[in-house]
């Protein structure tokens, strides 16, 4: 282990930052896909229809409102 640190910190830096973003491009990608496929495998879990059913929503009772009309004063003319 020694000696490959040894060689890789001989080479030039150029090449070792190439190195060290290909290396964290590659752990990024595997870190997404393992996401992704946890994620899957959690919403196939998940049954919609029953979540749905258990969700209980208050009931709101609404006063019936009077009706409101216009002073004839106040009549306007059909838009045509």
């Amino acid at each position: 282990m020694k000696k490959m640190l040894e060689k890789i910190r001989a080479w030039p830096e150029a090449k070792r930052e190439k190195i060290f973003w290909s290396l964290i491009v590659v752990a990024s990608l595997v870190s997404l896909f393992l996401y992704v496929k946890i994620v899957q495998k959690k919403l196939r879990r998940i049954h919609i229809e029953k979540a749905v059913e258990n969700v209980r929503l208050p009931k709101v009772e609404m006063p019936s409102l009077p009706k409101l009309e216009n002073p004839p004063e106040l009549k306007t003319k059909p838009i045509k």
